[in-house]
């Protein structure tokens, strides 16, 4: 009776194939672990007990500090994005805690030096909050995937994009600058904005109580005075 593994002794096997995501945690190793070591500092320092809630004076004093920790850690936009796949994903339960997530990759894209960011959170369950808090002039952040709560709130300007839909008081108290949704938003859209423009695409669950700016519906306007914009 012939064999029928003949053909194959002798043969050397085929090394096995490496998975991209091996192949890109293992380029970014080093920033990784500096921005992990980061986070981990927030956490400890504003949420050591596990606990937080996102209140206008935690939001402050959280981003005022992982700006401190971002003077620290120089980074290019895809580590950001590697980052925040990896803490997606994580078991570690600091990371759980999405709010201070958001704000300490809102710091990192805000320090910056690249003009323009694009980040990839596309085939993702969570959705991170806050992201781009107190965005700047100048600047440009492109979100391909879902947001959480509060995108985009206290802009000073620049253009953030999302592809994708984003929670509730998406541009909440921005003075400055555009965010445009092609998916749906949540309730309280532009919550006491002073100005800037806002759109959304998608579906609109309500406007808020908007002070200044002009938020559009589709093509609709909705709020504020386009010419005075």
């Amino acid at each position: 009776m012939k064999n029928p593994f003949a053909e194959f002794a002798g043969k050397t096997p085929e090394p096995v194939r490496r998975l991209p995501m091996e192949d890109i945690l293992a380029e970014h190793t080093d920033a990784l672990d500096s921005l992990k070591a980061g986070f981990k500092r927030l956490i400890e320092d504003e949420a050591g007990d596990g606990l937080w809630q996102p209140d206008g004076d935690s939001i402050v004093r959280v981003y005022e500090k992982a700006c401190d920790i971002g003077t620290d850690v120089r980074v290019e936009p895809g580590d950001i994005e590697v980052f925040a796949h990896v803490a997606f994903r994580s078991e570690d339960p600091d990371f759980y805690l999405m709010g201070p997530l958001g704000l300490y990759i809102s710091a990192l894209c805000n320090a910056s030096d690249r003009a323009e960011i694009t980040l990839n959170f596309g085939g993702q369950d969570l959705r991170l909050p806050l992201l781009g808090y107190r965005f700047p002039e100048g600047r440009r952040l492109d979100v391909e995937g879902h947001l959480g709560d509060l995108t985009g709130i206290s802009m000073t300007g620049g253009a953030l994009n999302v592809n994708g839909h984003v929670g509730r008081y998406l541009g909440a108290g921005m003075a400055a600058g555009s965010i445009r949704v092609e998916g749906d938003a949540g309730r309280f859209v532009g919550e006491q904005m002073v100005g800037g423009e806002i759109r959304v695409a998608g579906r609109l669950g309500g406007v808020g109580k908007p002070v200044g700016g002009v938020v559009y519906h589709r093509r609709q306007c909705v709020y504020g005075d386009p010419e005075a914009a």
